[in-house]
């Protein structure tokens, strides 16, 4: 156990057969922390590997190992956040927001004080409202992710449709959504545009927290489109579900503008 009350972490990687592909097992190649490691970069590193193993396996016989990579990935990102890795903070509330370690999540240590534990949103929305206060793109766009998640009922609305987002959660995931736009410069990553891209058509197609403007929302989903097209191209094959929604969104907006839907 570290100082921080984080255990150390084994780095292992997969042994897959050549020829099969069948999984034979793991190797370890290390253990981390090795070492001061300034700004989390390794443990990022790291972490984004066990991540993205992760999502590469599909759900299955193989569910607990998927399962195991995100418990390993959670860990290794807390470790990276402590040492103000911002990125490590962002990924670290990606896997609450979706819940990928299944109830799993590492739980005896907590890197924040006062780090709620009783709801993954809530768990998520302090990595995010954290990580947006140093101004992050993505986690300005997760942010506004978690509170579109928060629904009437929660927020003691007064909505005739409970289950809905409130009134205000919307406005402020619309807010979030085009602050996260805004701050992105030509040279940012462009999953990150295409994440921001995506959101902000939504709600103004939708109407979600701003006035419907279907010319507006079509510009956003064809930006959106092209670069999940190109980052599914290059093998980033988890993009797949936002790149259909995108692509099939700007044939849905385009037909209603010209009056055919």
């Amino acid at each position: 156990m570290q100082d921080n009350g984080l255990p150390t972490v084994w780095i292992t990687v997969p042994v897959v057969d050549q020829e099969s592909g069948e999984m034979l097992g793991r190797i370890c190649t290390g253990f981390y922390p090795d070492g001061e490691d300034i700004g989390g970069v390794q443990g990022l590193e790291y972490g984004c590997d066990y991540l993205f193993e992760g999502l590469s396996i599909v759900e299955g016989e193989l569910r607990q190992e998927r399962i195991d990579c995100f418990r390993v990935a959670e860990l290794l990102f807390k470790h990276a956040a402590q040492s103000g890795n911002t990125q490590a903070l962002v990924n670290l509330g990606i896997i609450y927001l979706h819940n990928y370690t299944q109830g799993q999540d590492f739980d005896e240590a907590l890197v924040f004080k006062g780090f709620p534990k009783e709801h993954f949103n809530r768990k998520a929305f302090t990595c995010f409202r954290l990580a947006s206060e140093k101004d992050y793109p993505e986690a300005w766009y997760y942010l506004g992710d978690v509170q579109l998640s928060e629904t009437a009922d929660e927020q003691g609305a007064d909505l005739n449709t409970a289950g809905e987002p409130a009134v205000a959660n919307k406005i402020a995931a619309f807010y979030s959504y085009s602050r996260a736009y805004r701050l992105l410069d030509d040279e940012g990553e462009p999953r990150v545009r295409a994440g921001a891209a995506l959101r902000l058509a939504r709600c103004l197609e939708q109407a979600c927290g701003c006035h419907r403007d279907l010319q507006q929302a079509l510009g956003y989903y064809e930006e959106a489109a092209l670069i999940y097209e190109k980052l599914v191209d290059e093998g980033r094959t988890w993009f797949e579900t936002h790149r259909g929604e995108a692509c099939n969104a700007v044939l849905r907006v385009k037909q209603e503008l010209d009056g055919r839907y």
